[in-house]
């Protein structure tokens, strides 16, 4: 009878180590024929509302987009795999975030972060978000994508696993309009006869990210002086691959009146760069650019007697050639 409880002994307390082992160990085991009982993990994000609605200037620094992750797990046996878990172990979530427009870079905050297990949705316990960089190239009022791959890793328990799972998620944004254009002209000095026009030719060139009006005005033109320049020219941009400039040309007119003219003036144009959103027509209007132009105007002028000094030298000649007549007679 001693002896049989001996042995019963030894073979319950051997069984004890063996449980221990075993639950020592299988946690660093895929599931296995331990894993009697699994459930699904399911991940959600969303983006901070507030951040993806701002327009995102190119070159204009870095966009911080929050996101809210959440995970949940589900199955037959899924509360009691929660129980299980709850005590021993966090859903762990890898996150990635691949741009899928060439025009900007991303990157996430996080590799990994962590939620309690359960079978409602539980907020991960880091703040993660997203760091957005746009360059030149990103087009206005388009639409950015960023593609955020969400891994929930395995976890393993005595006869119970919680599977992994792969969830991707896209993010939209908007790239803002970027008034920028580059004012070239061929000299902003101009010399002249008084009454003659000068011309002076200016290069515009978009540098913006979507195809641009500019409009233009002479400001404050001097008394008796006459300047002109086209009201409006439209501007391709290199971003959709359009030509993004043009040639307009600056015509100045001095006075012409009677006397010698030495006179000097500065003449100022400026330039407004506009996009006309569509297909609502809104216009969003750059930073007006200013640009100065001397002419000088230099000679002699007398206004109306041009015609009468015509007449007195045909007069005079006329004489001269019946005088020489004469003498020859």
């Amino acid at each position: 009878m001693a002896k049989n409880f001996r042995t019963i002994k030894a073979s319950f307390i051997m069984g004890i180590l063996l449980v221990s082992i075993l639950a020592v160990s299988i946690p660093s085991i895929s599931a296995g024929p331990f894993g009697i009982l699994s459930a699904e993990q399911d991940v959600v994000l969303s983006a901070d509302v507030s951040a993806i609605q701002t327009e995102f200037k190119p070159v204009g620094g870095m966009y911080l987009i929050p996101i809210n992750i959440s995970v949940a797990i589900r199955g037959t046996f899924s509360k009691l795999i929660a129980s299980i878990f709850s005590e021993r172990a966090s859903a762990i979530i890898e996150l990635s975030a691949q741009p899928m427009n060439e025009w900007f870079s991303v990157v996430v905050s996080h590799n990994s972060v962590h939620a309690d297990i359960g079978t409602s949705f539980q907020k991960v316990a880091e703040d993660p978000y997203l760091q957005v960089t746009l360059d030149e190239r990103a087009p206005a009022k388009s639409m950015g994508k960023i593609k955020v791959t969400m891994t929930a890793r395995r976890q393993n328990a005595l006869l119970a696993t919680i599977k992994e799972s792969t969830t991707t998620a896209e993010i939209s944004f908007t790239p803002a309009y970027l008034p920028i254009i580059s004012v070239t002209p061929k000299g902003n000095f101009k010399q002249t006869a008084p009454g003659s026009p000068a011309e002076i030719e200016i290069e515009l060139e978009n540098l913006g990210n979507a195809k641009t009006v500019v409009d233009m005005r002479v400001l404050d033109v001097p008394e008796d002086w006459v300047a002109t320049i086209s009201a409006r020219v439209t501007l391709g941009t290199t971003v959709l691959g359009d030509n993004p400039k043009k040639m307009v040309i600056l015509t100045v007119q001095p006075p012409y009146s009677f006397g010698y003219h030495n006179d000097r003036e500065q003449i100022e144009v400026e330039f407004i760069p506009k996009y006309y959103a569509e297909p609502s027509g809104e216009a969003l209007i750059g930073d007006p650019q200013v640009e100065p132009f001397i002419i000088q105007s230099i000679g002699f002028s007398t206004p109306g007697f041009e015609g009468v000094f015509v007449i007195f030298a045909l007069i005079g000649v006329a004489l001269i050639v019946k005088k020489r007549r004469q003498k020859m007679k």
